[in-house]
């Protein structure tokens, strides 16, 4: 009777978790369709604006966080999908064939920000969804609004263009304006108050601007991991 009664229990488990992965699958690729959307519309835009690309491509993502933060049962699915994007940015690369409308020879900006999805909202996903949420989105919004807000700045489209398409570390430093950080920092605070406390989500933000404005370490990478890095020094004051 007892082995009876188990067998019983996993095969209603199995079942809610069956249900649960479909449910998330279905959701899945309700909030991947406007990544996809955005790559296929940043495709008619062109090379020219590649980096402004880039960013577009960045706030598509925002959905699929929402999803994350509230609607995802399970990890399953948000780790599977963010590692195809991984491998679909990074193939090009090593087979020398890069789309290059939002992709750039050399610079890997892009698959880093596909890698930090798979990494931090897998690792973080029943510990704090929050902070890993927090720590996208700052890579997201304000990194994205930071690109679009340096890129117009300049007056001539093709300064602008050929500034923002070299992998020259000295080239990419003088790109990183102020005006830009300030973009980042304004964009960035209401979402880090929002899911963080006050204090704390102000101090991330601000450390991860300048993880943003420093030019060694590419900027995808930066932020998140500078945003994960802060905000556990700030919580053990």
């Amino acid at each position: 009777m007892k082995i009876l009664n188990l067998k019983f229990n996993l095969i209603i488990m199995w079942m809610k978790l069956m249900e649960s992965l479909l449910a998330d699958l279905i959701v899945g690729v309700i909030v991947g369709i406007p990544i996809l959307i955005a790559i296929k519309v940043t495709e008619k835009i062109g090379s020219d604006y590649c980096w402004v690309n880039r960013k577009i491509i960045h706030f598509s993502t925002v959905p699929a966080l929402y999803a994350y933060l509230y609607i995802f049962n399970e990890v399953y699915v948000w780790t599977i999908a963010s590692l195809a994007f991984f491998l679909y940015t990074l193939i090009p690369h090593l087979m020398d064939r890069e789309m290059k409308w939002f992709q750039i020879k050399g610079n890997f900006g892009e698959v880093y920000y596909c890698l930090m999805y798979f990494f931090i909202g897998s690792a973080f996903f029943y510990i704090n969804r929050p902070l890993a949420v927090v720590a996208m989105l700052l890579t997201a919004i304000g990194d994205g609004v930071t690109g679009i807000v340096r890129f117009f700045l300049f007056k001539k489209k093709e300064e602008a263009i050929t500034l923002y398409t070299s992998t020259n570390p000295q080239i990419r430093k003088a790109c990183k304006t102020l005006i830009g950080t300030i973009a980042f920092i304004i964009a960035g605070i209401p979402i880090s108050i929002f899911l963080l406390e006050t204090l704390k989500g102000t101090l991330v933000t601000f450390i991860s601007a300048i993880a943003e404005k420093q030019h060694l370490i590419d900027d995808n990478l930066a932020i998140p991991i500078a945003t994960i890095i802060s905000y556990y020094l700030i919580s053990t004051i």
